[in-house]
């Protein structure tokens, strides 16, 4: 009896902590591909931004918005906020918002 609980127990814990940690390890990944984009692809120096905020929402999920989001200021426009996200289609990070500055991405 002892076991069958601590086994229901175990099932259930682990059915509620796999959305925490989803989205802990996807806000980690979605850090790195933003990085990677700015420094690879638009060819920025690590010093020239600052990512924050990554954030996730499975109600953006249901309503075919954009899952995952992350923000970028840049140090030359410390008052601009850049939004990125992560492309599933694409397989890429694109800026989906945010305002039309310096380094606003066209294409």
């Amino acid at each position: 009896m002892k076991k069958k609980i601590l086994v229901i127990t175990l099932i259930l814990v682990i059915i509620f902590s796999s959305p925490f940690v989803y989205v802990e390890v996807g806000k980690r990944k979605l850090y790195k591909r933003t990085f990677n984009h700015l420094t690879t692809v638009r060819e920025y120096e690590k010093s020239e931004f600052k990512i924050e905020n990554p954030r996730h929402s499975f109600l953006n999920r249901i309503l075919s918005y954009p899952e995952w989001g992350i923000d970028v200021v840049f140090k030359d426009e410390p008052t601009r906020v850049y939004m990125y996200t992560y492309d599933p289609n694409e397989n890429n990070i694109i800026q989906y918002g945010g305002v039309n500055g310096k380094h606003f991405e066209a294409d």
